[in-house]
């Protein structure tokens, strides 16, 4: 789609459906960016509760469930971070569902 070969599809609301789901790619990198983000800033955050070791060829990092059941604040941070990863996984489910609807409509109307 980058190299603008959209123009040899002639069927239009195929054309338009795939530069929907093009427009979209940038989109989902920056919202994996962002979950991650806040997954890794608990860890950060609150590093009595979830103690990390770095080596190789990656860093561990242990919970300790006792700490994070007394501990308010942490807990907030969790379910809001569940909440977006909910959300976004919603938005997944959404998007799969046009990506199945295009390709549908490419094989009806390419057979």
């Amino acid at each position: 789609m980058a190299t603008g070969r959209l123009r040899v599809i002639r069927d239009e609301e195929i054309r338009i459906n795939l530069l929907g789901i093009d427009a979209k790619q940038d989109v989902w990198a920056e919202r994996a960016r962002f979950l991650t983000g806040g997954l890794i800033q608990v860890v950060t955050r609150y590093p009595a509760l979830m103690p990390r070791r770095t080596g190789l060829p990656q860093s561990t990092v242990t919970c300790n469930l006792a700490l994070m059941r007394e501990n308010p604040a942490f807990q907030g941070e969790v379910l809001n971070n569940m909440g977006r990863t909910f959300g976004l996984l919603s938005q997944a489910a959404t998007e799969i569902e046009r990506y199945e609807a295009v390709k549908k409509l490419i094989e009806e109307r390419t057979q």
